[in-house]
């Protein structure tokens, strides 16, 4: 149902409607009636389409990648997932086995891990990783002087005062008015976390930010506004809906959250999409998608520390019940890891020429430490 997929499952009207919503001062709770309403036409629409969003999961995913190869005529073929493409191919493994040589998962996503009870305690860690990384690098503490505390001074600020921005839609050459909060910075910081090229702008991002110096922050929400484009909201809830949120526990969620008492108010109301999943239907799946794999297919697990949605200790994780897997990490990076820098695409490469061997990782002990911009 992604990208250039026939039939298309997305919710042009959820997108609209947050389009609408992006210069809105209206209080979350007066507005969640509309979002509800608004899911919910969309899928009536998906499924008097004839769409059946029961049909769409990691394990028939998982058949559609094994037709793929047959279809190719591969006998065996070698996996590369990263983040929930990770989980796919651990369901490849579970389910057909014999089609695979070698599989690398690059920023694990475990199917026994519980998205949301881990979800606080794995940005406030990133985020506490990152500030720490300025704080002990001499220039980088004596550009931003106690970077944490005024990065939530910021956002505490622009909460309780927005600052109206334009903002440009690159993909589809439209501008769109909106009013950046602080839950913006919140929420930028967290994707810029994914990539270091990106994160090492923030201390000078956030510095700007308490003089309400915007050009760069508008440029970061832009660029989020165009992977928008990319992303189904649609499939995003179908899976989530049936395979996360049926094992999940509110509870714990919420206990979670208290890890970081000064961004409770960033996190997702998990009764308000629980409610939604009962709006949704997409069915519930089987307890085995809960369930680790268990696999002796060479497997290669890499990590970065910077990552703040799969944390290293879920590729540690997977690497107990992988019984012939090697674990690498590397703190100086983030999510992604093997596209995104020359030593681990060489570690990556060689596991795959050599499946039964463990690749030489040497070379991310020089892998340096980020470098954070300067002022401008």
């Amino acid at each position: 149902g992604l990208g250039f997929s026939q039939p298309a499952v997305q919710c042009e009207e959820l997108k609209e409607l947050e389009l609408d919503w992006l210069d809105s001062r209206a209080d979350w709770e007066d507005v969640k009636p509309d979002y509800i309403a608004t899911v919910e036409a969309c899928r009536d629409r998906l499924v008097a389409s004839g769409i059946d969003l029961t049909t769409f999961s990691s394990a028939t995913s998982a058949a559609d990648v094994d037709a793929i190869r047959r279809a190719l005529g591969y006998e065996q073929w070698n996996l590369w997932g990263v983040s929930y493409g990770t989980r796919l191919a651990q369901t490849v493994m579970r389910d057909f086995p014999a089609g695979v040589r070698s599989v690398i998962l690059d920023s694990a996503y475990p199917t026994s891990a519980d998205l949301f009870e881990n979800y606080p305690r794995s940005l406030n860690q990133a985020f506490t990783i990152f500030f720490n990384t300025c704080k002990n690098d001499p220039e980088c503490n004596a550009n931003y002087p106690n970077l944490e505390d005024r990065f939530y001074a910021v956002v505490e600020d622009l909460n309780e005062n927005p600052v109206e921005i334009e903002i440009d839609n690159f993909w589809t050459g439209e501008s769109h008015s909106a009013l950046f909060w602080g839950d913006n910075l919140v929420g930028m910081l967290f994707q810029a976390l994914y990539t270091p090229s990106q994160f090492i702008q923030m201390p000078d991002i956030i510095d700007d930010l308490e003089s309400l110096e915007m050009e760069d922050a508008i440029l970061m929400e832009e660029l989020s506004l165009v992977n928008g484009e990319f992303f189904s909201s649609a499939i995003y809830r179908t899976i989530q809906c049936r395979e996360e949120y049926p094992f999940s526990s509110v509870e714990d969620a919420n206990v979670a959250i208290q890890t970081n008492v000064r961004l409770i108010e960033y996190f997702d109301d998990y009764d308000f999409q629980l409610e939604l999943c009962d709006v949704w239907q997409a069915g519930e799946a089987s307890s085995i998608e809960n369930d680790p794999v268990s696999s002796d297919i060479p497997t290669l697990i890499l990590a970065g520390g910077f990552d703040p949605v799969t944390p290293p200790v879920w590729g540690e994780s997977l690497q107990r019940s992988l019984s012939n897997s090697y674990f690498v990490n590397v703190p100086e990076l983030a999510h992604g890891i093997f596209s995104h820098d020359g030593c681990t695409q060489s570690v990556g490469l060689a596991f795959v020429d050599n499946p039964s061997a463990e690749p030489d990782s040497s070379c991310t002990a020089d892998i340096p430490a980020p470098v954070f911009d300067a002022p401008d």
